[in-house]
């Protein structure tokens, strides 16, 4: 198998590679299929969000240097910087190249949610699916990034119907209907196509997920 990688708003596996360039980063998830390399999602608020950067995009160059052939460290290295710091990135969306300039910053992730039903989610989903949201897919992207954005919508649309479930039945009082309706959800499996294979390819990402926002 032809190697696929995650990055997630531009993590890898490699924490110390990323902070040596510094600790302000972009606001994009990015992945790296074959020797292609999409934004997949674009996080509110954050630089590229505020530079007009689209989901879908694939990326070509950080900074005048084509991407084509480097390593998820190697992308990670040009993508993180200083506090504003100037990146320059190289796309194509809507089948037009462009250029795009902003500045790099650091990012202050949202606090975990703390909401009742989330107690009862997180003994269902899988860690790097709980909070898991909606994403559109590309013509453009590979199989296997169309197989992660596969599993991360089955996920976040039925994480989207628990939530839903869960404050009907706590709202009407009805607690035995609740805990039934609980206790399905959890034997329930649930699995896409795909999802063990999933699980295989990055079970180092959770580690490195929590030691980046530490």
């Amino acid at each position: 198998m032809k190697k696929f990688s995650i990055l997630l708003c531009a993590l890898f596996l490699n924490v110390s590679l990323a902070f040596a360039a510094g600790n302000a980063e972009t606001g994009i998830r990015i992945l790296n299929d074959h020797n292609k390399t999409f934004i997949i999602d674009v996080l509110d608020n954050t630089p590229a969000s505020e530079a007009g950067i689209m989901p879908g995009s694939q990326l070509y160059k950080i900074n005048d240097k084509n991407i084509k052939n480097y390593t998820p460290n190697e992308i990670i290295t040009l993508l993180f910087g200083e506090e504003n710091s100037n990146i320059t990135l190289t796309i194509k969306s809507y089948g037009k190249k462009k250029k795009i300039t902003f500045k790099r910053k650091k990012l202050e992730y949202p606090k975990a949610d703390n909401r009742e039903y989330m107690n009862y989610w997180m003994q269902i989903a899988p860690n790097y699916f709980v909070n898991a949201k909606i994403l559109n897919t590309n013509e453009e992207y590979g199989r296997n990034i169309k197989r992660y954005i596969y599993a991360n919508n089955y996920w976040a649309n039925r994480r989207i119907s628990f939530e839903k479930s869960y404050n009907y039945y706590k709202q009407q009082q009805k607690t035995k209907d609740l805990e039934k309706y609980i206790q399905s959800q959890q034997s329930k499996s649930g699995n896409p196509k795909g999802q063990e294979w999933f699980i295989k390819m990055n079970n180092q990402l959770l580690y490195f997920d929590e030691l980046i926002k530490k």
